[in-house]
């Protein structure tokens, strides 16, 4: 992996694509205030069913509602119309990326995206992403978890996973590794709940899970998941990611794990992802030199979920092209 130039550390390269202070727009202005007069409106228009059609007063009634009804619907037309039409590096959106009516636009980087690449892990915010704000905000990626062990998936994921492609994110698959559970299975129900389809970036597995002490053996978990990876790699034809903790990894991890020398090398030959929020360098694993991504802070902010993760990229914008281009396989 290319470390970072200098000029790349403050944020050089990446053109005008500074750090932006949060993201407050509303998407829908002033929407709920037609909405009341509407249905007041058509309160009124009830009334004179009540009253009898008949009656003069009511018929006026009627005729003023009506009028008013298309005004107001020619008013929420032009409201609704999004006064952004590109995103931060002055890249045109698609017209049907919108928020969803019950998100809350707020997205906020932390203060690292003038540092290179940056994105959001959003597994714990799935439910009202603000897509079209983190378009606009210039997020250059988005990881969201698919599925965890043999069984277990996302409820949110398809819905985010379609919305983030409409917006033109790139996109991540987060797989939760379970030592417990039968590689193959867990491969299907990756397959299974992606459709075979991993997006632009990198698939990751996700290893911070060490299931007790007592059953967990790194001599047997370590092949695992070897196996795993290479099913994964071999079903996404892209090179798999390995997010894990550094002392996790150590503690846990960290072994001679079969006669076979090339089980630690296939997967720590593999880009890494760790996460080590709050720190001036993150602390890497024993087998690693390097690292591709980096859960850099817990202070960013999407939507109206609170906090979220942000995590850079080891370069520019331009090098993530380039590696995520690099990363497949055929």
């Amino acid at each position: 992996m290319t470390q970072q130039s200098d000029g790349e550390q403050h944020g050089q390269g990446r053109g005008s694509n500074h750090e932006r202070p949060p993201y407050h727009r509303p998407l829908f202005g002033s929407l709920s205030t037609w909405m009341i007069r509407i249905f007041a409106l058509g309160a009124a228009a009830a009334g004179g069913f009540v009253y009898g059609i008949d009656n003069p007063d009511a018929e006026r009634m009627l005729k003023v509602a009506e009028h008013d009804l298309k005004v107001e619907k020619t008013k929420i037309g032009d409201d609704i119309k999004p006064s952004h039409t590109t995103d931060a590096k002055e890249e045109p959106i698609e017209p049907g990326c919108l928020n969803p009516p019950h998100s809350k636009p707020i997205v906020e980087f932390g203060g690292i995206h003038g540092e290179g690449a940056a994105g959001f892990d959003l597994t714990n915010h799935m439910k009202a992403i603000p897509y079209r704000s983190v378009r606009e905000h210039g997020a250059d990626f988005v990881y969201i978890r698919a599925t965890r062990g043999s069984a277990s998936s996302e409820p949110h994921f398809q819905e985010a996973w379609d919305k983030l492609a409409i917006c033109g994110v790139n996109r991540g698959v987060i797989h939760d590794f379970k030592p417990g559970h039968a590689v193959d299975k867990q491969v299907a129900n990756v397959l299974k709940h992606t459709s075979g389809h991993f997006g632009e970036m990198p698939p990751v597995v996700d290893v911070q899970r060490a299931h007790g002490t007592k059953r967990h053996r790194c001599e047997v978990v370590l092949p695992k998941l070897m196996q795993f990876i290479e099913a994964l790699e071999q079903a996404s034809k892209r090179t798999v990611v390995v997010r894990t903790n550094g002392d996790f990894w150590n503690e846990h991890y960290n072994c001679t794990a079969s006669r076979d020398s090339t089980v630690d090398t296939v997967v720590t030959d593999r880009p890494l992802w760790v996460t080590d929020p709050g720190k001036d360098e993150p602390k890497l694993p024993s087998q690693w030199k390097d690292w591709a991504l980096w859960q850099r802070t817990l202070k960013g902010r999407v939507g109206r979920d609170g906090k979220a993760a942000v995590d850079s990229f080891n370069g520019s914008a331009a090098q993530l092209r380039d590696w995520m281009l690099d990363a497949k396989k055929g």
